[in-house]
């Protein structure tokens, strides 16, 4: 898997006016900042300005700590998202944009595994 970007956590939002008993959804917003990929080696940079801004809306699953939902740049969605909190400071996410049906196709499918916040 190819590195493609690195997230920088910006905001987060729990939207608390829910029914009793039903797990209440969350928003994680982050600024993307691009890989820039060396023509030779391995040592690459990241853009030092954000290329977007981009938002995970997210709900708990019937699994312990373990939260799933969409990403979207704006009104856009990018795809699905999910979040398994290891502990109180180690968590590990995984974010898979597929193109959507309709949408125009990449050139490959972008991925990003996150394992320290």
């Amino acid at each position: 898997m190819d590195y493609h970007s690195y997230l920088k956590g910006v905001g987060a939002r729990l939207f608390t006016l829910v029914r009793p008993g039903t797990p209440c959804p969350f928003s994680l917003t982050f600024d993307q900042f691009s890989y820039l990929h060396p023509a030779t080696g391995f040592k690459g940079a990241v853009n030092p300005a954000a290329d977007r801004q981009i938002r995970f809306d997210l709900r708990a699953t019937t699994t312990q700590d373990f939260y799933r939902g969409s990403a979207f740049d704006g009104l856009t969605e990018l795809g699905e998202v999910s979040i398994r909190w290891i502990s109180s400071s180690y968590r590990r996410a995984r974010v898979q944009l597929n193109t959507l049906q309709g949408a125009l196709s990449a050139d490959r499918p972008a991925a990003l595994v996150l394992q320290r916040f």
